[in-house]
């Protein structure tokens, strides 16, 4: 067994979500999941490197109908109002606002977590969290060039909140595409969206 198959296979023995194993689409129509899916709780995480354009991508097409839960923007609006609190303190703060945005918004149908979730165990965690709470569970991987995210994260430097990670696109990109390449992406929800 290569170290893939080795990895995908302990991951499923400790957690069980992870044997589904969802379709993959080559293209999205935002439209067509909103329809296909009304009246239902869909959970849908939107994942890419930071500036691949997720939350463009967001409120394009998901802003006048879904429940939208951005973790950057919790975490500008506790930096715009609290003062004096360590930055683990607003992480959690952030992470305990996301969930309960979450939870309030699958009561109400499709909720939208715009967040990078590149990383594997943080998808995994948020699936697992709010597993019974949603019929469906959809993965939009946004995955422009490198060269047109460079350009993006370049040029917002002085919007971002947090500016220094554009560093880190190099490796996140890697990661994504080792993810991409091996199935992972689609472990544990009923479709994947790469875009």
């Amino acid at each position: 067994m290569d170290c893939i198959t080795n990895f995908k296979h302990n991951l499923c023995k400790e957690h069980p979500i992870l044997h589904k194993t969802g379709h993959v689409y080559l293209s999205c129509d935002p439209f067509e999941i909103l329809r296909q899916n009304e009246g239902k709780k869909v959970l849908i995480l939107m994942v890419g490197v930071q500036g691949c354009g997720k939350t463009t991508y967001c409120s394009k097409h998901f802003s006048s109908v879904c429940n939208i839960v951005n973790p950057d923007q919790i975490l500008l609006g506790y930096c715009n109002s609290i003062q004096n609190i360590s930055i683990s303190e607003i992480n959690k703060l952030v992470y305990t606002t996301q969930m309960e945005q979450i939870r309030n918004g699958l009561k109400n149908g499709i909720v939208v977590l715009d967040a990078a979730s590149i990383n594997f165990t943080f998808r995994m965690h948020i699936l697992e969290a709010f597993e019974g709470m949603y019929d469906k569970s959809i993965i939009i991987a946004l995955n422009p060039k490198k060269g047109t995210i460079k350009r993006q994260i370049l040029g917002q430097l002085s919007e971002r909140i947090r500016p220094n990670l554009w560093e880190d696109v190099d490796s996140d990109l890697e990661k994504m595409k080792l993810q991409l390449d091996n199935n992972i992406f689609q472990m544990g929800v009923d479709e994947l969206y790469v875009v």
